[in-house]
Order: C-alpha cells, then sequence, then structure tokens
C-alpha cells in the first residue's frame, strides 16, 4: 500500500470516530467541538516509554502531550488501529496525572467512550498512556473536547 493510500485511510478512520463521537453529544451542548489525536506507529505496548508511547504529530514520544489554549471538557475518548487490539487499556493524562478516564478495547480495532465531563483549563497538559493491552499496529487515539 502506497504511503499516500496509508494516510487516505488513517484519514478516513479519524474521520469516522469523529462522527461517531458527535453523534453521542447531547444536542443542548453549547460550544464547539475539537479533536486531539495522538499516534503510535506501533502496536501498544506498556512498556514502550512507560506507557507514554504516544505522539503528536511527528513528535516523539513524552509525558509532556499536548498544551491547551483554550478551556474546555472533554466528553469522549477513541482508539483505532490497523488490527485487533487485546486487552488494551489506555488512560487519559492531565498534566501529568492520571484522570482515572479510560478507554477499553479488545478484540476489536477500533472503539469510543462517550458520555465524559473532565475539564481543562487553558494551559493544561492532556496525554495519553497505555496501561496494559498489546497489538493493533499505528495505533490512534483521540479526545472530544467540548469547547
Amino acid at each position: 500500500m502506497s504511503l499516500e493510500a496509508k494516510l487516505s485511510a488513517l484519514a478516513s478512520r479519524i474521520s469516522q470516530e469523529i462522527n461517531a463521537v458527535r453523534s453521542d453529544i447531547p444536542a443542548s451542548s453549547s460550544g464547539s467541538l475539537s479533536m486531539i489525536w495522538a499516534e503510535e506507529n506501533s502496536s501498544l505496548n506498556p512498556a514502550t516509554n512507560s506507557g507514554f508511547q504516544f505522539s503528536f504529530g511527528n513528535g516523539a514520544t513524552s509525558i509532556n502531550g499536548i498544551t491547551l489554549p483554550l478551556p474546555g471538557t472533554v466528553v469522549g475518548l477513541s482508539i483505532s488501529s490497523n488490527g485487533d487490539i487485546t486487552g488494551g487499556v489506555i488512560e487519559l493524562y492531565k498534566n501529568g496525572i492520571a484522570t482515572g478516564q479510560t478507554i477499553t478495547i479488545t478484540g476489536a480495532a477500533k472503539a469510543h467512550l462517550s458520555g465524559l465531563n473532565i475539564a481543562f483549563n487553558a494551559g493544561d497538559q492532556l496525554t495519553f498512556k497505555t496501561t496494559a493491552g498489546s497489538g493493533g499496529g499505528k495505533v490512534v487515539v483521540s479526545a472530544a473536547i467540548l469547547l
């Protein structure tokens, strides 16, 4: 598969996840929805960088994550990969501290979780940590943020 075809397939999967999360947000919600995603070019592995295996853009894996420029509320999480994940658990981190909110996936290549209400302030850092699981390949995890 060419690089262009792989990028097109990735963009399609991200679009599907965005639409899935949007459909779970109550119609009465005000504000706009923004998606932040990170990717791993390999399979899930909690031992990679102590679980902080995801990169934002072309960056290295890091606990730092991405700094939010505006306050908002995480209302959903999603995960997708090129293959089935076994026993996958990914946790949302805020300013380097576990929020306790996880998304779990097993025997599938994608999952989403909605109905969350995790507030972030402008300047807070958001990142993801793999706490369990294996498999997948080219794993993308995302957070839907209501601004």
